[in-house]
């Protein structure tokens, strides 16, 4: 009976011990790739993303553009799960995500019409700034 019930504890704490291992493992792979080269379409020249010793984004780039799309790519690696979740919000569709639960929120996010007014403020800013917001979805979507 005492070697079984060794066994059995064996066995837990292996399993317990391969599910961490396991973890980290994954978790590991979902972290935004830091060090080395990321090859991206959509820029018109090289741009570079630097982090200094606290992990902080230097992006250098030949021009306004591109380092725009390199803010994109970097927010959408460090923050696109609260990029997501905001974005939900905003537009009353967080009960996609989160079901039933959600809905009071959505119903009092879309009274607001945030989405409208969204649309309507790109609508009247010049065509310069549209660019920039595209390159800046563009990186977010590299």
């Amino acid at each position: 009976m005492r070697r079984r019930l060794r066994h059995i504890l064996l066995a837990i704490v292996a399993a317990i011990g391969l599910a961490m291992v396991g973890g980290t493992w994954w978790l590991g792979g979902t972290l935004p790739k830091i060090d080395g080269e990321v090859a991206v379409g959509g820029l018109d020249a090289e741009l570079m993303v630097l982090r200094d010793g606290h992990g902080i984004a230097h992006i250098r780039a030949s021009d306004e553009r591109d380092a725009t799309f390199g803010l994109g790519f970097t927010h959408a690696q460090e923050r696109f799960w609260q990029m997501e979740l905001a974005r939900r919000v905003g537009s009353g569709r967080l009960a996609e995500m989160l079901g039933e639960r959600a809905l009071p929120a959505d119903r009092y996010f879309r009274s607001l019409g945030l989405t409208h007014v969204a649309e309507r403020n790109l609508a009247a800013v010049s065509e310069n700034t549209r660019d920039l917001l595209a390159a800046y979805a563009a990186g977010v979507n590299a």
